[in-house]
């Protein structure tokens, strides 16, 4: 089975837990049509808590399902040396990953490579270092890393 048709297969199933999980935690706000008292509420806060965390099943798992097709494209644009896919209004391309920069150790940044935002505690100036590390300058605590690489989708002109 392709990356693509088993990226397919997963996301079909997940749709389908997704479905499952939501209909039965939905199912409980039924109790809303009746007069409301204490075990009323209480039982409304217990299904409205089930709902959330099924809502963050689900998201966990698109996340997840996302991270997969992604990696299998990556896999696919390698194997086959093919550098993009025209689809329908869109084109899918490979790319490498870029320059970013990894904080070793948050304490060890100098003071000035630092930024402060409304409310403490500091933080790394991320664009001023890469800068400096780019430029061949060391930073303490800081390093230059390169990224995943990634897959771009653009849409294209008709």
């Amino acid at each position: 089975m392709s990356g693509a048709a088993t990226a397919t297969t997963a996301l079909q199933d997940t749709l389908a837990e997704a479905h499952a999980a939501l209909a039965t935690a939905v199912g409980a706000y039924g109790i809303l049509s009746k007069p409301w008292d204490a075990d009323d509420i209480i039982e409304t806060m217990q299904a409205s808590a089930r709902l959330h965390l099924a809502a963050m099943d689900i998201a966990d798992a698109a996340k997840a399902l996302a991270i997969a097709a992604r990696d299998a494209l990556q896999a696919a644009f390698s194997e086959t040396g093919c550098p993009a896919v025209n689809i329908t209004g869109f084109r899918v391309s490979a790319q490498d990953g870029h320059r970013t920069v990894r904080v070793i150790d948050r304490q060890a940044v100098p003071h000035n490579y630092t930024i402060q935002p409304p409310t403490p505690p500091r933080e790394p100036d991320i664009p001023l270092i890469r800068a400096l590390l780019v430029a061949g300058e060391e930073v303490a605590g800081c390093e230059l890393v390169t990224g995943k690489p990634s897959i771009r989708f653009t849409k294209r002109s008709t």
